[in-house]
């Protein structure tokens, strides 16, 4: 379906969780809530690093539409919704974000995929692991390079996604309430 085509095979991992942010990512409300990955599981991850090659980073849709009148808000506000998928040599996290600036409303969804020379054989905490400590974090300059874009060419003040810093990415399942197309 729709979040499992492109870059994110269509696999046994669907989605693995959302979240939202205001301010810093790190902050207690910006946490993509809270599921860690044990250091078992950070040894697998790493193992699964060494094993796999970057193929491919592409934008799905980015959008950006002026608020009128802009509210004066001095902070934005961002929300994440984060898919992975898998098959037999591959894998792809999918991230879709929106930050809601004092001026405009920025979208972008876009993925990247990982291959891998032989089966990859790996458990879904262990690509989640992976997601929260190397995939997101490779695909969120993409993400904000697209929203500043954006930002200047809708003639706004630059849009500027805060940093996110390894290890304060920790996925979550959705809300049983919280519909997440697919």
């Amino acid at each position: 379906g729709g979040l499992a085509q492109a870059c994110v095979p269509d696999g046994r991992h669907s989605l693995v969780g959302s979240g939202t942010s205001a301010g810093p990512v790190a902050s207690e409300h910006g946490r993509l809530l809270a599921r860690g990955v044990s250091s078992a599981s950070r040894e697998a991850v790493g193992a699964l690093a060494k094993r796999i090659e970057l193929d491919d980073v592409r934008y799905h849709a980015i959008s950006g539409v002026e608020k009128d009148p802009p509210t004066g808000a001095t902070e934005a506000d961002q929300r994440f919704q984060v898919m992975i998928g898998s098959d037999e040599r591959s894998f792809g996290i999918r991230c879709r974000v929106e930050f809601d600036a004092p001026d405009a409303v920025y979208s972008v969804d876009a993925s990247i995929r990982y291959v891998c020379d032989e089966p990859l054989d790996v458990d879904d905490l262990v690509l989640t692991g992976f997601a929260e400590h190397v995939g997101i974090l490779a695909l969120y300059p993409y993400l904000r390079s697209a929203i500043h874009e954006m930002s200047t060419r809708l003639g706004m003040g630059p849009a500027v996604m805060p940093v996110v810093r390894a290890g304060t990415l920790q996925l979550s399942d959705p809300e049983p309430n919280e519909h997440v197309e697919q």
